[in-house]
């Protein structure tokens, strides 16, 4: 299949973009909830005295690094007793620069099988409260057993991988560590494919033969 960038846009980026605000206005309406339960004497479930297990770390400002972090921080979230090869070094985000072509295009594969809205409310959840200060938290499972559902194991790619930890986000964590860099990295590729067809015809016109 080919495209074009609007329509991905139209029917993926934007379509998952929408539903993740849509939780998160559901996240404020509930958070909005509970402070009218404290207001008025009720008690409820609130991250205070949760401890939270994440380490700050830099994240080179490139859409391959930023893309190689998510994976990373996916694989934090989910037990990958099959890791391969592959895995460990696409997430190791400091070496960005050392990968090729091919190991881009497998990035944005591996990415897209962990897209966000496969994952949302089942072991990531989008929590400004729960992030404090930083864009992305994670936490232990009986840490939040009961303040969140969390589900045992998610389905990805077609296998099985158990949750481990949940990770909690802000929506300017996933616009600047998957959703701008796959979409950049998505449109590399497609300048690349055009810049591919356009030699291709040059060559033709001219009687060179091609494979």
């Amino acid at each position: 299949m080919t495209f074009k960038m609007s329509w991905l846009n139209n029917n993926w980026i934007n379509p998952m973009k929408a539903l993740i605000q849509e939780q998160e206005n559901k996240r404020v309406a509930s958070a909005a909830r509970r402070r009218r339960e404290e207001s008025s004497g009720c008690a409820v479930m609130t991250s205070v005295g949760l401890r939270a297990t994440g380490t700050t770390c830099r994240v080179p400002n490139h859409p391959k690094a930023k893309l190689m972090y998510y994976l990373n921080c996916m694989c934090t979230v989910l037990k990958m007793e099959d890791e391969d090869a592959d895995i460990s070094r696409l997430r190791r985000y400091n070496n960005y620069a050392s990968l090729s072509s091919a190991d881009t295009d497998l990035l944005v594969l591996i990415c897209l099988a962990l897209k966000p809205d496969v994952l949302l409310n089942k072991c990531i959840f989008q929590s400004d409260a729960m992030c404090k200060d930083s864009g992305n938290e994670f936490y232990d499972l009986e840490a939040v057993r009961d303040s969140l559902l969390v589900a045992g194991s998610v389905i990805v790619g077609g296998r099985t991988k158990r949750v481990s930890k949940i990770m909690t986000f802000k929506m300017s964590w996933l616009n600047d560590n998957w959703v701008n860099p796959m979409k950049a990295l998505i449109q590399e590729q497609e300048n690349k494919r055009v810049a591919s067809a356009a030699r291709r015809r040059r060559e033709e016109s001219s009687g060179c033969a091609i494979m």
